[in-house]
């Protein structure tokens, strides 16, 4: 599922490229969540275009995805708490969420691409330097 989409956006390339995220973990993440939720889990596994796993390892894999999300989260929080970024700096994240809503689904030029990574860029390493 994510291959297919990775092929028609190079925003979402890019954002993978740059995550911690395997590959797999943002795949059985997405069948998870764009498949029917009726759909029995076999269905699902097969949803995905990469290799099959089994049952248990495609629930093992969904959650270490789901857990990466989590603990990245709380990763900005503790680095808030402690000031090692500065209190108000992650409430600019919701302006690059902007950034990245108004993207989604586009057709971007190199150009804009460019621009957005490099806003992107700009905003963690702002977030970073005191």
């Amino acid at each position: 599922m994510l291959e297919e989409m990775e092929t028609k956006d190079k925003l979402l390339r890019e954002l993978v490229i740059r995550s911690s995220f395997k590959k797999k973990q943002l795949d059985y993440l997405l069948v998870r969540c764009l498949t029917d939720k009726d759909l029995k889990l076999s269905d699902k596994i097969k949803a995905s275009f990469t290799k099959p796993l089994t049952k248990p390892a495609f629930v093992i894999t969904e959650g270490r995805g789901r857990n990466k999300i989590i603990r990245a989260i709380y990763t900005l929080l503790v680095a808030q708490y402690l000031g090692l970024i500065p209190f108000n700096s992650l409430n600019s994240l919701g302006k690059v969420s902007e950034i990245l809503a108004n993207a989604h689904n586009k057709e971007l030029s190199k150009g804009e691409l460019e621009m957005i990574l490099l806003t992107l860029e700009q905003f963690s390493k702002r977030i970073l330097l005191r």
